[in-house]
């Protein structure tokens, strides 16, 4: 499957195995666990919610000029 973007899980105990959170730009990034010690309950990070939240703390879509391309070149699907 081809994504835009994807993050890779591997926990030190399954070192051989791993997870893959595979999304594209449109998407909603997946929440993920991050491995801890074997045993440990692991935690979820939803990266998501804190960019979301990043971008309206520190107000970037007044910084983002939306007018300009996008580096690289998005399709037109995606511009839009």
């Amino acid at each position: 499957m081809r994504s835009h973007y994807q993050i890779l899980v591997c926990r030190g105990d399954r070192y051989t195995s791993a997870d893959l959170y595979a999304f594209n730009l449109p998407d909603i990034i997946p929440p993920f666990p991050i491995p801890l010690h074997s045993g440990d309950t692991e935690l979820f990070i939803d990266l998501q919610t804190l960019l979301n939240e990043i971008y309206d703390i520190y107000r970037y879509d007044l910084v983002v000029d939306y007018s300009q391309q996008a580096v690289p070149a998005l399709s037109e699907a995606d511009a839009a």
